[in-house]
């Protein structure tokens, strides 16, 4: 059907993220596969340098007067297909549509066989604008916050879309409430990949015990609650060092707590940091905590890189049953705490702690084979390489 390596268009807003490095190493995988004429269009570039081997592939291209020019030409030279977009899209949403007009353009210039679109929200209305008139393939990533906060045009997308993927079953589950009474065939379910290069060391830079957390500085990380666990550890006089890793729009409420609390001396608060970075804290940490929560306006977690990351180094793990969080892990392989609940995050702190070892070793082996086996980065990248490709 193609000659030659079929065009894969991937189509990422911002390339790369900090909290989105699962997508840099699906394209880094794909790429290294050399079984695609791979070219990635993001609109602007993370905070995350960009690596070497991508350099070549990754386009950075914005909307401009002239791209939006030329993408009203779709009107006069494709009016069937320009109906039928605005059709699917919805007269009400006109802005929107003009700005796909535009970003076909620009897809237009790369000759896609297949538009890969991460994110089932606006992004992807705008790759199946420009499937609809490049008379491409279309194929859909759907993750977490996208799918459960934002999903656009779920219906029309699990239509007209040869598939749509996403990593976890929360997210899945919503896909189908929203988009058909029965589970789509082109609806399918393919982990994240990660490279199980995570060696546990037990270097220590003090006797006393270290905690680490990671993630974004937003509401359903739950970090507050840590925080407050934190202070009553502080208040048993229980010795121990914490480290919470991220950046966010919380940043400024967690330091002033820190401060009003008197951990400023137990707790330090260290913003984003380079991977290397985090994966030496990672091999490092005596607990690795991740207190997330199910927010009121419906943000929830998928399985968290940092979980998965924290099993593969063999760190003992506490966190709760937000989101898809259990999917991945359960009482065999982590303590399960109670969202929101910082007085058990404290015990269960304490209790690994001052638990016997066998029974820490136990849940850490239990929760390494899990990762292993569900995340393995060559099977997982196979799965959906054979879906763009089918």
């Amino acid at each position: 059907m193609y000659m030659g390596k079929k065009r894969l268009l991937i189509f990422i807003p911002t390339f790369p993220v900090v909290s989105e490095t699962f997508i840099l190493r699906e394209v880094q995988q794909l790429v290294e596969r050399n079984n695609f004429d791979i070219t990635v269009v993001a609109l602007k570039q993370g905070k995350v340098v960009l690596p070497q081997d991508l350099e070549s592939v990754v386009k950075y291209e914005r909307l401009n007067p002239i791209s939006a020019l030329f993408g009203l030409f779709y009107l006069i030279l494709k009016p069937l297909r320009s109906f039928e977009a605005l059709r699917i899209l919805g007269v009400g949403r006109a802005y929107l549509f003009i700005k796909s007009l535009g970003y076909s353009y620009i897809f237009s210039k790369y000759k896609p066989n297949i538009i890969y679109s991460h994110f089932l929200s606006t992004p992807s209305t705008v790759a199946l604008v420009a499937s609809t008139l490049l008379v491409t393939e279309l194929a859909i990533a759907g993750h977490a916050r996208d799918v459960l906060e934002y999903p656009d045009l779920v219906k029309e997308k699990i239509k007209h879309a040869k598939f749509v993927v996403v990593c976890n079953k929360n997210a899945q589950e919503k896909i189908i409430e929203l988009g058909s009474p029965v589970v789509p065939s082109n609806l399918y379910l393919v982990r994240h990949g990660i490279e199980d290069d995570f060696e546990k060391t037990q270097e220590q830079t003090s006797q006393i015990p270290t905690i680490l957390a990671i993630g974004r500085l937003e509401e359903k990380k739950g970090h507050k609650f840590l925080i407050d666990a934190f202070k009553m550890l502080k208040d048993k006089n229980v010795e121990f060092k914490g480290t919470i890793v991220g950046g966010g729009n919380l940043e400024r409420d967690l330091e002033k707590q820190i401060k009003d609390n008197g951990l400023k001396d137990n707790v330090n608060l260290t913003g984003s940091m380079p991977f290397d970075k985090v994966r030496k804290l990672l091999t490092t940490a005596d607990i690795f905590v991740l207190p997330s929560i199910n927010t009121d306006s419906g943000d929830q977690e998928g399985i968290p890189n940092t979980l998965i990351e924290a099993a593969m180094s063999k760190t003992p793990i506490i966190t709760t049953d937000a989101g898809s969080i259990t999917e991945f892990l359960n009482e065999g392989s982590a303590s399960i705490v109670a969202q929101g609940d910082a007085n058990q995050i404290a015990n269960a702190i304490v209790e690994i702690l001052q638990d016997n070892k066998e029974s820490v070793r136990h849940k850490v082996e239990s929760a390494y084979i899990q990762a292993c086996d569900m995340f393995d980065i060559d099977s997982n990248i196979e799965e959906l390489e054979k879906l763009l490709l089918g």
